[in-house]
């Protein structure tokens, strides 16, 4: 598996204080583990309805693991998320609401 992501710094501009309801995602501790291989590790951030936000980084640093947790593809191990105002668990099915496009360059 990838390495473990880390978006403490990546995020710092974005952590002030602010009432939740100024942010339409916040994630909280987000951490995903597949057996005893933790993929992603205590994931703390939140973004503002009016940002765009990309996830960069190498190929193999989970960032689609990342996005999975948040559409609803696959659960996180620890943690939770803040959609819209709504904890991910109380969501039926959060993919409608947060797209997740895969794309591919291999010729």
């Amino acid at each position: 598996m990838g390495t473990n992501m880390d978006f403490t710094n990546s995020f710092a501009s974005l952590r002030h204080s602010a009432d939740f309801s100024d942010f339409l995602l916040t994630t909280n501790s987000l951490s995903k583990s597949y057996g005893c291989v933790e993929v992603l590790h205590d994931i703390s951030t939140q973004i503002r309805q009016t940002e765009i936000v990309g996830l960069i980084g190498e190929n193999g640093t989970d960032k689609s693991t990342f996005l999975k947790c948040l559409c609803g593809i696959t659960k996180p191990s620890a943690g939770n998320f803040i959609f819209a105002g709504e904890s991910y668990r109380s969501l039926h099915c959060p993919a409608p609401q947060l797209g997740h496009c895969r794309h591919s360059t291999g010729i």
